[in-house]
């Protein structure tokens, strides 16, 4: 037994000195980052958010629903951002992310939250314009409406991906109706709304699919190229190879431009109109998500996009700051550049966009949750001046517009992201290495109750470390439950460093003093430990291939 525990330490040992040189000899991908309590705290808020009942928008109900500040972008990015963080902080730990991610796509098929968007919107000038009669223009997800399907192919296809789960395979998996004498009902799955989609980038002749009736925005396209990329790797199909098509034509078209580097405003399809009015909000929004894919392009645009908004948005000159802050669109344009700031890895922006909103826009804590609360300061009371050059008046100075889209999904977004965390999301070798197939997982986490900040699986090495800190309704001993345990292998457990447990052919025996116990399950193949938490724990757990690697090393070491 002390071979063992020697053995452990020396491995611990290791593993500590790898983790001191990792930035110097390591590539950045291997790093295995941990979730500090701040990030605990907004992670904890987007995922209640998502396990909400059905019809239940607190915290989410936006000023306005025509907005960038609906109910689909808030569910689609807290979406995109619980998807990062499974990848990146807890891979060998998915139950609560898979459940919210199906939550929160559950919440996206519901009418009230395509329905009081797109409705009004085909019934609007000018749009209705470019809405041929003999079609069903209410269906959202059928044409000219990707700023909807995109999001819902994304999520569908990350939560396919990422969880293995073919449900939105079979037959009418998402439908689509209205009820009543003039109602309709469409049913589609995961196939009918990818090929959907593809059909549209080729009718579009590349130029991209419509994010409302004649207009293209090269942000709404991004998320439907994305939800083409996981489809394929499900499917075994090339969908998604019309993305590199459709960017072709982009960069013809000067989506972003060459001289500036900003990005568009949107392209008017019957006029053959590019609309060139960069906003911070379209070069954060199209630079975030196209990172994950082209990673390449957007480094060469992203300085000069940073460049031309960062200022003015932490300027406190009261001059500028009433200026900036007088702009409908400041909620977004502060929050999709502090997502992409946090996505390309530019700590010193992120710093400081986080400081300034820590600062600014009153955070609160409650149960556990960590949050910015919307704010309504704009409206049509608030302003002095005309409609082109509007300023806030001297008695609101220092009053900031929160829209529930930042405030809920871009700022957390921002905050969790360890860097490149899309971008990750989307390369197969990392996802493939982080979701190792059949590897032990951590299961029957009872959270709120046990927060987990870390869990990676490391095949060559057979191990899996876990980092767990108290939740909110943490009371004596919890249980943490290890599935897809091989029966015929044997284990040892780690506390805090400490060999505590040994596990062999079902039988659990405990190596070290102290509260707690293990119980072995061999019909589900599950090893749950009970443990106090304290103010956390870190947990290994090394198959006895690698102890007897670290043998040997133990004894080689001490002949030295």
């Amino acid at each position: 037994m002390m071979i063992v525990a020697r053995a452990m330490g020396l491995f611990t040992g290791l593993l500590l000195t790898a983790s001191l040189s990792i930035a110097q000899e390591r590539p950045e991908e291997q790093v295995k980052p941990a979730l500090s309590e701040d990030q605990l705290g907004h992670l904890r808020h987007i995922v209640e958010l998502a396990r909400q009942l059905p019809g239940d928008w607190r915290y989410m109900e936006p000023r306005e629903m025509l907005s960038y500040d609906a109910y689909q972008f808030q569910l689609a990015f807290i979406s995109y951002g619980l998807a990062m963080v499974q990848v990146n902080y807890t891979p060998a730990y998915r139950e609560l992310y898979e459940n919210a991610q199906l939550a929160l796509i559950e919440k996206m098929l519901r009418r009230d939250v395509w329905a009081p968007t797109w409705l009004p919107i085909i019934e609007m000038e000018p749009f209705k314009n470019y809405l041929p009669a003999g079609k069903e223009w209410r269906d959202p997800v059928r044409e000219k409406n990707i700023m909807y399907s995109g999001h819902l192919l994304q999520m569908v296809s990350l939560y396919s991906m990422l969880y293995q789960d073919t449900r939105f395979d079979k037959p009418d998996s998402m439908v689509f109706e209205l009820s009543g004498l003039n109602g309709f009902r469409n049913g589609y799955n995961h196939d009918t709304l990818a090929e959907l989609v593809f059909r549209q980038f080729e009718e579009s002749g590349h130029v991209g699919i419509e994010c409302e009736p004649n207009n293209v925005y090269a942000e709404c396209n991004q998320h439907a190229a994305l939800g083409l990329i996981h489809y394929d790797w499900n499917h075994d199909s090339a969908l998604g190879d019309v993305g590199e098509l459709f960017w072709k034509k982009a960069e013809e078209l000067e989506f972003i431009a060459t001289g500036t580097s900003r990005t568009m405003y949107h392209y008017r399809v019957a006029e053959r109109e590019l609309i060139d009015k960069p906003y911070a909000w379209s070069d954060g929004w199209n630079g975030l998500m196209m990172h994950a894919w082209k990673p390449e392009v957007v480094g060469r645009h992203y300085p000069a996009q940073r460049d031309a908004e960062l200022a003015g948005l932490l300027d406190q000159n009261p001059d500028r700051w009433l200026q900036r802050w007088s702009s409908p669109y400041v909620s977004y344009d502060f929050g999709f550049l502090a997502a992409y700031a946090a996505e390309l890895g530019d700590d010193e922006t992120v710093t400081a966009m986080l400081t300034y909103a820590s600062e600014h826009f009153h955070p609160q804590s409650s149960d556990g949750r960590l949050f910015f609360p919307r704010r309504d300061v704009i409206d049509a009371g608030f302003l002095e001046g005309d409609s082109i050059n509007p300023k806030v008046p001297e008695d609101k100075y220092g009053q900031h517009e929160l829209g529930t889209l930042a405030s809920n999904a871009l700022l957390p977004f921002a905050v969790l992201n360890p860097g490149r965390g899309l971008e990750r999301l989307y390369d197969k070798r990392f996802v493939t290495n982080a979701l190792s197939e059949n590897a032990p997982e951590v299961i029957n986490i009872q959270y709120p109750e046990v927060m987990v900040t870390s869990a990676h699986y490391e095949e060559e090495a057979s191990l899996l470390t876990l980092r767990i800190k108290p939740g909110t309704a943490y009371r004596g001993l919890v249980d943490i439950g290890i599935g897809n345990l091989n029966n015929t292998q044997s284990y040892s457990v780690l506390l805090d460093g400490e060999v505590a447990y040994k596990l062999s052919q079902g039988a659990v025996t405990k190596v070290t003093a102290g509260p707690g116990l293990a119980d072995w399950n061999t019909g589900s193949a599950t090893l749950t430990v009970s443990l106090p938490i304290a103010s956390g724990r870190h947990i290994e757990l090394v198959s006895e291939y690698s102890v007897n690697r670290l043998d040997v090393a133990a004894s080689v070491a001490e002949t030295r």
